[in-house]
Parts: structure tokens; sequence; C-alpha cells
């Protein structure tokens, strides 16, 4: 859950970077060089708070993935040796490559869950 709160956030926060990057301010007739000044100065700010969040948000989810090891299939296919003798009766996989291979590698975890 606050893995993928994070990855919503970091990409929140990136696309106000982009934002952020691309807008320009000019002196014209309606913005005068002290106000285009300040909204330089105020961008610059708010880009300089954007990319420390990125950053602390970034080292958080490397915490999260290094406490919280990634569980995949093919962790528990090794664990599981049951469940992938039964792949090699009903399909003829020995291995992860195989099923991968086969293109039945979605229909394996779905089997796996349930």
């Amino acid at each position: 859950m606050k893995l993928e709160g994070l990855t919503q956030l970091k990409a929140i926060i990136k696309t106000k970077l982009r934002t952020l990057k691309k807008l320009e301010v000019e002196v014209s007739d309606k913005v005068s060089s002290h106000h285009a000044n300040i909204i330089k100065t105020y961008r610059k700010s708010q880009k300089d708070i954007f990319q420390q969040t990125l950053e602390q948000v970034e080292k958080m989810e490397k915490q999260l993935l290094t406490e919280f090891k990634p569980f995949s299939f093919k962790k528990a296919m090794m664990v599981d040796t049951r469940f992938l003798n039964s792949f090699l009766v009903v399909f003829g996989t020995k291995s992860y490559n195989d099923l991968i291979e086969k293109g039945i590698l979605d229909h394996a975890v779905l089997l796996w869950i349930m």
C-alpha cells in the first residue's frame, strides 16, 4: 500500500517538475521586470521544494523495497515444488522460463493465486 502511494506521489511530483521547467517568464508590457524576478524566484523555490520531495520519496521507496523484499512468482515456484510439478504434468513445463516461452505465465500466476 505504501509503495503504491509513493509511486503515485512520485509521478505527480515529476509532472509538477516538468511543468515548472517548461514555463518561461518574459518581461513585457503586462509584466514588469520586478514582477518577472519575483515570479522566477517563486518558481525556482517551488522547483527546489519538488526536487527535494522527489529525492525523499525515492529514498523512502528504496528503504521499503529493502525492508520488505519483493516477492516474485519465480521465487514462489522455487518454494512450492508441488505446484511446479503439477505444471510439468499438465502443461509439460519444467521451469519458469518454459512458462514464458509457452505464453502461459499469466495463467500460471492466476492458478497459483487461487
